[in-house]
């Protein structure tokens, strides 16, 4: 075949992926109809015929073959079809050769609308007021992009759409373990509510809450989300039965460069005629994390006395719990203790070199981790260009801010 101007000649021999599949498809399931069919047999063209050799007993009611013998009281064995062993053969090697190009071209996904459905479902539940939602998982990722859908339904139509990597209908309440939002009334707006969480980027990615109200709807209505939450949790904070939002900020993360041992500080967010709003007197009343309270007497200066023992025993200078330890009590309304941790003695402070090769901040400029600096002044530096990141920065300020 000679190729069009402007494209090279492997251009025009390329199929889709799709149509590779099905051509494949079609050569196994010829491949396994030759081997039915040579399974079968086929009649030698005689009324009876003995079935060892083949020998012509049309003319004769005997049931001994005298050519070879045969012999059998069932006269159903002088009319049965012979196998032809070789066709099956060749049957069952067309069907290994096209399985084997299907799989070994990578195409072999591209023939699951001929075997099946592209989603599969996960779990379906029926909520308030006629609504059904549908959790799915993909079976063919080429066509659908993504590898989980949430979909939400009523009367036989779709409402609510929506596909991405990870996804959970309703929540798991951190206190009592069960599984809610899927019908309450989750913003206090006395219309039920279906909670969704959600996620672009896999498990690994913060979470993105669709809080979507079950309210009566004309068939034709289309849900929209009457409040959307990023990075955090609900729990019932002040244990009134009803819910709240607890959002930290994973963007400081990215800033850290020891992210695993650095806690992030958090917020309560509670629903209100205007939305989620920032909860003050809940957020500065909330315990510090369980993370940062050590055996004994709780508070900063036992964290700090721990970090000190610790220090002694393993030469740990314990930098980002530290700092998460300020981060927390600056997120409890607390500023002024957290710039007193930050200017205390730290371990490590009079043995610089000990603690070169730890790391805080990453640099904005060349994305580097800024080396540790052992010195209260230092300490502040980072730490309060940390907050000044900080999502609720201007709610919670440091003092001096």
């Amino acid at each position: 075949m000679e190729a069009r101007p402007g494209t090279s000649p492997d251009a025009v021999m390329t199929l889709p992926s799709d149509l590779l599949g099905t051509i494949y498809l079609v050569i196994a399931l010829a491949g396994v109809v030759v081997a039915v069919l040579g399974w079968r047999g086929r009649r030698p063209g005689s009324r009876r015929w003995c079935p060892r050799c083949g020998y012509d007993l049309s003319d004769s009611e005997s049931r001994t073959c005298p050519e070879c013998g045969f012999s059998s009281t069932n006269e159903a064995d002088f009319r049965r079809r012979r196998r032809r062993w070789w066709v099956v053969i060749v049957g069952l090697l067309i069907v290994a050769v096209a399985s084997g190009f299907a799989v070994g071209t990578g195409v072999a996904g591209a023939t699951t609308r001929l075997l099946g459905p592209e989603w599969t479902l996960l779990e379906s539940r029926s909520l308030a007021g006629g609504w059904t939602v549908d959790h799915q998982i993909s079976a063919d990722l080429e066509r659908t992009l993504f590898n989980r859908r949430v979909r939400v339904r009523r009367d036989g139509a779709t409402h609510f759409q929506w596909s991405g990597w990870s996804s959970m209908i309703g929540y798991r309440d951190p206190s009592s373990g069960r599984i809610e939002g899927l019908g309450t009334d989750i913003d206090r707006d006395g219309e039920p509510d279906l909670v969704l969480q959600v996620s672009d980027g896999g498990n690994a990615s913060p979470s993105t809450w669709f809080v979507l109200s079950l309210a009566s709807r004309s068939a034709g209505a289309r849900i929209e989300p009457t409040a959307v939450l990023f990075d955090g949790w609900f729990q019932d904070v002040d244990a009134d039965g009803r819910a709240e939002f607890i959002s930290t900020d994973s963007t400081l993360r990215n800033l850290w460069s020891e992210y695993r041992g650095l806690v992030l500080p958090d917020v309560v967010l509670s629903p209100t005629k205007d939305g989620w709003r920032f909860d003050r007197a809940a957020t500065i009343d909330r315990p510090l994390p369980a993370e940062l309270e050590p055996g004994g007497d709780a508070g900063p200066e036992a964290v700090l006395a721990e970090a000190r023992e610790a220090w002694v025993a393993e030469a740990r200078p314990f930098v980002s719990r530290l700092f998460g330890l300020a981060a927390a009590l600056v997120a409890r309304g607390r500023g002024d203790e957290a710039l007193a941790v930050i200017r205390a003695p730290w371990p490590g402070d009079d043995d610089p070199d000990a603690v070169r090769d730890f790391t805080t901040l990453i640099d904005e400029d060349t994305q580097l981790p800024r080396r540790y600096r052992p010195t209260p002044e230092a300490r502040e530096q980072d730490f309060r260009e940390l907050m000044a990141r900080w999502r609720w920065s201007d709610r919670l300020p440091l003092p001096g801010h």
